[in-house]
């Protein structure tokens, strides 16, 4: 147990002290995977489990809104996962990075037909490679005691940790190179 709590201090301080003004792909994919291996090394036991993700909770919202520079990307990298329209010929738009981050549009952040980014999707595939840019939506809940710093979907602190899925408004997206 002693081992597991001295996990869970290099977790935190790392994370904290190694924090960048700038949102990087790889900054905030790191903390994501450092919060699923910390996690990992509950070994199943459900108690264990309970405590990390407690003191993940109480502290990832900082942290992540310490390593995504204020919620603003410039060209990440993922795959259009979905690209649907709705009634009103908006469309919604899921991206997944690599480290399995899913981004997405909700009905406020839905994407117009008329845009120079609806007119950039027409040449991208799903499944197809692509670049994005946009800025987390804020705001939402994680836990009753501590809000996130963005909007997120799942339903558990666990799902979160597991796969994220945050609300995002799309600037731009184009066809990897």
């Amino acid at each position: 147990m002693r081992v597991f709590f001295v996990f869970v201090a290099a977790f935190l301080a790392t994370s904290f002290w190694s924090s960048n003004a700038m949102a990087t792909q790889e900054g905030v994919c790191s903390l994501i995977n450092e919060a699923r291996q910390m996690i990992e090394e509950t070994d199943g036991n459900p108690l264990k489990r309970k405590e990390a993700l407690g003191l993940i909770s109480a502290n990832l919202p900082d942290l992540l809104a310490q390593r995504s520079g204020g919620g603003d990307i410039v060209g990440w990298s993922g795959k259009l996962d979905a690209l649907t329209v709705n009634h009103n010929d908006k469309i919604n738009v899921t991206v997944t990075t690599p480290c399995g981050i899913n981004f997405f549009t909700d009905p406020e952040t839905l994407i117009p037909p008329d845009s120079d980014l609806a007119r950039s999707l027409y040449e991208i595939d799903v499944g197809q490679d692509v670049v994005f840019s946009g800025s987390f939506v804020k705001g939402g809940k994680i836990d009753l005691e501590k809000g996130f710093p963005f909007k997120e979907a799942s339903f558990s602190v666990l799902g979160a940790m597991r796969r994220p899925e945050f609300y995002f408004v799309f600037s731009a997206i184009s066809k990897a190179e």
